[in-house]
This record gives structure tokens, sequence and C-alpha cells, in this order.
């Protein structure tokens, strides 16, 4: 049958069908051969197993029915379970006795932004067990560098690194870069590996690698670039660092285990840590010569312990003659025990031994200029004079202080006082502006006249001594007005109200205008008839009171009068 006919369509299906090229359709083998050629297999390879020889190309690929590899080659749902946690992890060590490069030999250990990260140093701890930190994808630095470096090699010494990279099934960082640094302090690439699954950066061959990392190198960075998760976590499990090999001794021998004429071209190091001597009490080396420094867990001089491992100076004494000329640092002076120092503070007067005339001092300020802060925090004085003024007491008061070169600035903001509700000022002179907050200012504009260009707020107002506005803004105590008062809008205010009136208003003339009438009463009913006033009702006054100065009218109609 040739390419253009169906078996079955898309409502009728085949019944199980069992292929057998030999003719036995039970066998349940075969092979169904695609394409013209016939190149293209799928066939049983073994029970349960549905394989082909050729290539495969899929959209998406499941297990299970669950997406392990989606239509844009990125892996998820994996879970690995290896050494520490089910997929979890990112680097993990898998050569548990190698050296660790973050203990050897004072190395520093550096991340470019620490955004995201937590727990970067548990990747160091040495003893294998559960530590390392995490990486939050949704805040984490893209690119995220890691760089150790250090002072390692000589010029012979030999290092390689072993890690195992290995993330959980999800998005993160596509890209991840290996460089060593050599002794020329030339960056170098390492080519990496990339396996199903996971990722391996492992020691390479001579003949492999562009750069193997036998060649001798100080330090390292992993560069982790192209991020692609805005969630989740990565997890890294720490490095294998092998920094350097175990190195070649040259000796030559003479008798038993003597070692005579020693030269050798790398680093020299016992088989087990701490438990050898260079040297002993009988036949000891003349002398040390070193070209960097020693790195000694304490100094003994005569088998005495004078330096201790945390570094403090103890059993030891000297004469005068131990500062002769220059500058007395006390800053280079280290620890001293108990005897020689107390509660933090260098008392100077119980230092043994020291000639003051041969301090190169003069003057207090001098030495305080040499030591600065360096004498404890602080020096402990029982007062302080300037030329034989004293200026601090020992109450701690300033006193005898002619004039002040200089801004007083408090040390934060609003939380001090000049002065108290006790002990206050008697005067204050300025002769700029007094500021208030940052920006209310209260200055003198002109002889004797205060002024404020911002707003005023106060409980009331008094002048000459006499309230004149009362703290609810009460108008009281005004002797005359000395211009005329008006409103700020027209026709919009009263002087006075129905319930609050004034009680006489003396005036030579009443103005109205041409819309409203000139003359108004408050009356609404004839006090003749009782009824009320209606538009156009024709009014007369009724004198109600004569006095000496004034007559009373009430409105009434002019028929009821």
């Amino acid at each position: 049958m040739k390419s253009g006919f169906d078996l079955g369509d898309n409502t009728i299906y085949l019944r199980p069908t069992y292929i057998d090229l030999d003719g036995n359709p039970l066998k349940k083998s075969g092979t169904i051969t695609f394409g013209s050629s016939e190149d293209t297999n799928l066939y049983r390879s073994d029970a349960n197993v549905l394989k082909t020889d050729d290539n495969f190309d899929a959209l998406a690929l499941r297990i299970g029915g669950t997406e392990v590899l989606s239509s844009n080659r990125i892996f998820h749902n994996f879970i690995f379970d290896l050494r520490y946690k089910a997929g979890n992890f990112v680097l993990y060590n898998f050569e548990p006795n190698a050296l660790y490069l973050a203990h050897l030999r004072g190395y520093s250990v550096s991340w470019n932004d620490t955004t995201g990260l937590t727990g970067t140093n548990s990747i160091w701890y040495p003893d294998m067990t559960d530590h390392y930190m995490s990486i939050d994808l949704s805040t984490a630095a893209d690119p995220l560098i890691l760089t150790v470096t250090g002072s390692m090699p000589v010029t012979t010494d030999v290092g390689s690194i072993r890690l195992v990279v290995i993330w959980h099934g999800g998005k993160g960082y596509n890209n991840i870069k290996f460089e060593v640094q050599r002794n020329d302090d030339v960056w170098v690439e390492v080519p990496v590996d990339f396996d199903i699954g996971y990722m391996q950066v492992s020691e390479r061959l001579h003949n492999y690698a562009p750069y193997p990392t036998y060649t001798p190198w100080k330090g390292f960075r992993i560069t982790f670039s192209n991020k692609v998760a805005t969630s989740g976590y990565w997890y890294l499990y720490g490095i294998i660092y092998y920094a350097p090999r175990a190195p070649y001794p040259y000796y030559v021998r003479k008798t038993g285990d003597t070692i005579f004429g020693t030269m050798s071209t790398q680093t020299i190091q016992p088989r087990t840590d701490n438990a050898y001597d260079l040297g002993s009490a009988s036949y000891r080396w003349r002398n040390l010569e070193l070209a960097g420094y020693g790195n000694l867990g304490s100094l003994r001089i005569g088998g005495t312990e004078v330096i201790t491992s945390g570094r403090v100076l103890q059993n030891v004494s000297a004469d005068a003659s131990i500062i002769t000329s220059g500058v007395f640092d006390v800053a280079r002076i280290p620890n001293l025990d108990a005897s020689k120092i107390t509660s933090g503070v260098l008392d100077l007067a119980r230092i043994p031994s020291i000639d003051w005339t041969r301090m190169p001092f003069d003057t207090w300020s001098e030495l305080l200029s040499e030591i600065g802060n360096n004498v404890g925090d602080y020096l402990n004085l029982t007062y302080l004079q300037i030329d034989s003024t004293t200026v601090i007491t020992n109450s701690r008061v300033l006193q005898n202080i002619i004039q002040v070169a200089q801004d007083w600035i408090p040390d934060g903001n609003s939380t001090r006082n000049l002065g108290s509700t006790s002990n206050q000022w008697h005067r204050l002179y300025l002769g700029g502006e007094l500021i208030f907050g940052g920006d209310t200012n209260l200055y003198r504009s002109g002889s004797n006249i205060l002024k404020t260009d911002d707003h005023f707020d106060s409980l009331s107002l008094k002048i000459g001594g006499t309230e004149v506005i009362s703290s609810s803004r009460v108008l009281r105590n005004i002797s005359n007005v000395d211009q005329s008062l008006l409103p700020l809008t027209g026709s919009s205010y009263n002087l006075g109200s129905s319930d609050l009136k004034w009680n006489a208003v003396y005036a030579n003339n009443f103005y109205g205008t041409a819309h409203y009438a000139d003359v108004c009463f408050q009356d609404l009913i004839c006090p003749i008839c009782n009824k009320h006033f209606k538009v156009n009702d024709k009014l007369v006054l009724l004198v109600t009171k004569v006095s000496e100065k004034e007559i009373r009218c009430v409105p009434a109609h002019l028929e009821c009068a």
C-alpha cells in the first residue's frame, strides 16, 4: 500500500495491532518503518520498552504524564536523590578527602552582589555535613559571580578543581562559566562538561583541555549568567578544591632519617598536620630567614610564651632604652595583660620603666596629635587644663572658654537641648535668623521690629500686655479702628446675626444698593392688625419710644395707622 491511504481515521480506531515481520502476529515484536527509504525504525527492545535507533524529534517530552522537557528545551519536574537533599542543590562535594581552598592560606571569598543570597559562608564547612547556602532566583543578581583569591602557589605549585553542579529541574541560570587565575594574574576559562540532568566541572587531562587546571593557579571564579527564572531557589552545598596537589620532596639522604643538603623547587609540607617538629630542643636551626611571614600559633622565647595565640603580649619587661627617639606610637603596642591595662583604658603611669624625658612631646597637643584616639577609646583624665586654666572640671563642667570658633552641631536631629527647665540661659543674642524646623525664620527686620515671613500660630495675641485676640479667636479690647472696615467679598458677610445683634449702631448715613431695600426690619407682623406683611404693602413707622437722644419706631400697615 503506497502513501496516500489511511489505516483508520479520527473516529474509527484499530483494535490492538501486533506487528511481526516474520509473519507471526502473536510474537509481539518487529518494526514499524517510516519513510520511503525505510531508514527510520520504531520497535520493541524489551518488555514494555519502545525504542528507536534513529533521532527522535518531539514538541515536548512527558514521563508518567508529566512534562520533563519543554518545547524550549528546559528541564523541569525532575527529582535528583543524591548526597544531601532530594532535588534541592546546585553544587555538592563528591571528594571528602580534598583540601578546602577557603580554609587554606588566607584565601578571601567574595560575591559581586549578595542580594538574595543566604548563608554564603555555609559552603566552606569542611565537616561534610548538611551545610548549604541558598540563592533566591527572584532577586539574585545576573550575572552572579563567586570569586576566591589568595596567595597560595609559588612558581611550581599546581592545583586542580573538582566540583559537581546539579540543579533542581526548573529554570535558573542558563550559563555557568568557570575560570582560574594563573600566577601572573591572568584569568583563563576552563571548559565545562554538560551532561543530562547535571553539569560537571572536573579535572582535565593535558590532551583534553585548552588550558589544563594542572597549571599553577592562585584563584578561581564561577559566573552564573543568563537568569531565566523569576522565582524559586537554588542551593549551593560546597565545592571541592585541590590546591595544591601533594608536593614531590627532593631529599639527599645521609644516614637514617636525617635529611642533608635538601633542595626543593616545590612546597615542603609534613605528611600529617600538627604532628612533626622542625628541629628539636637539642638540635636547633640557627637562623630562620623568611622573605614573607611566619604564621605561628604562638611565640615562645626561652621556653616562655610571650605572644599568645590571641596575640596578647605577656611575660615581657623593658627598660627605658626601649624608646630612645622617634614617635611613641601607642597604637602599635599589642594588647597588654591585666597588670598593664585596666578596664580598657591605657593608663600610661602603670606601664613600668618608661622614661618620660625620652618621650618626644613638648605639649599635650603633640601627644594627642600622634596617638589620636588609639589609647583604648579615650584618655582617662581627672580634669583638663590649658595654660594652667581649668577648662573641663572633674565633674565634666565646661568653663573658662573665651570663644568658640566653629559651629555647634548636635550629634542627632532634635535630640539635644540648649539649657533645661531648671537651668536656663539668661539672654540669647542673635545677629542673624532663628530658624525653626529648618524652614521657619524669625528675624529682625528693623530697629525694635521682630518679623517672620512664614505663618505664625499662637494660643492668643497680646499687645502691650492686653489680650486683643483670645485663644477662641475673639477680638476684644480694641480701643479704636483707624480705617474703614470692609468685607472680603461684597454682599457676603453680615454685621451681627439674628441671634447675636449689636445693641446700637450710630452712623451718619446708611447706604443700600439698587437691588436691595435700604432699611430692613425683623418685625414680620403688623402690631395693629397682627397680620403678616406682604410684598407691596404700604407701611408707615409708628413711634414707640422718645428719649433725649433717640426715638424708636416699628413698621405698620398704612391703612391700620
